[in-house]
């Protein structure tokens, strides 16, 4: 089921990715914690919260921003705000996408190098197989540090490989400073 939480991390790494804006740290304010609820509301209303995951959410994110990730804007290009995303009229956009939508979330996913296993969750404290994969893969070593910064949300205290990683102390610190809220969810305790 979607929550709150989870349209907060996926706006931010999107908008991060989109905008270049690596140390974006969304806070929503009054009134986007308004837009949000709106949004939670109109998608149960539509297709029922429960039946919806995190699969969902990421192909609707990566279809909006995919529709306005070139539009020059007042706030610059890349900017994309969040009723933009989540407003009446982008759920609008969403229900009359075009049959090639799938291709082109896909191509903007790749674009961006956002990385989506249909069998992982959104859920950024427990572990996942490809991210431990990734991990694996290059160990210990300078292209495996690259290759985590790239391709992984970074240090996870749950991780065998991160725990003994001779660069998690630099890839704690790149978490706290690029995605402030997954280091917080991982941290809080």
């Amino acid at each position: 089921m979607i929550k709150t939480n989870d349209i907060i991390d996926i706006y931010e790494l999107f908008y991060s990715k989109v905008s270049g804006n690596v140390s974006f740290d969304f806070k929503p304010n009054k009134q986007q914690n308004k837009q949000i609820d709106n949004f939670l509301e109109l998608l149960d209303n539509k297709y029922k919260l429960i039946v919806l995951d995190d699969i969902f959410l990421i192909q609707y994110f990566a279809y909006q921003f995919w529709k306005r990730h070139n539009q020059e804007t007042r706030f610059g290009c890349g900017k994309i705000m969040l009723n933009w995303v989540i407003g009446k009229k982008a759920i609008e956009i969403w229900d009359n996408k075009k049959d090639n939508w799938l291709w082109c979330v896909g191509q903007f996913l790749n674009n961006y190098n956002i990385k989506i296993n249909k069998k992982q969750s959104i859920d950024i404290v427990t572990l996942r197989i490809n991210e431990e994969n990734e991990k694996k893969l290059f160990y210990n070593t300078d292209t495996g540090f690259l290759s985590c910064l790239k391709n992984t949300t970074l240090y996870n205290n749950k991780s065998k490989y991160c725990i003994l990683c001779k660069y998690k102390e630099s890839c704690k610190a790149q978490l706290k400073g690029q995605y402030k809220n997954i280091y917080q969810k991982r941290f809080k305790n």
